[in-house]
């Protein structure tokens, strides 16, 4: 059995090597994508309380305007968020 030395003092068979190295991509691309999601979520939620703070809304309220504006506007959630916090949208 031929060990990998593809990272510097890898010890393991190249074959155990290579699925670990192809599960670590996979994993890195999953925790990107859920990080993206995270960071799109703590936005909505920023601007959501925004205009609960501006207008006056309920909570309930504030997320229906976003969602009803998105849908409109056929963008992001996200997106509307980020125009209600530059206050360009609602």
């Amino acid at each position: 059995m031929e060990n990998c030395n593809q990272h510097g003092n890898c010890n393991f068979p190249r074959s155990i090597c290579e699925r670990i190295c192809t599960a670590y991509i996979s994993l890195s691309s999953e925790a990107a994508v859920i990080r993206e999601k995270i960071g799109e979520k703590n936005l909505v939620n920023k601007a959501k309380w925004t205009l609960v703070e501006q207008k006056g809304l309920s909570e309930k309220e504030a997320l229906g305007i976003m969602v009803r504006e998105s849908r409109k506007k056929r963008q992001k959630l996200a997106e509307t968020a980020a125009l209600v916090l530059t206050g360009k949208a609602v």
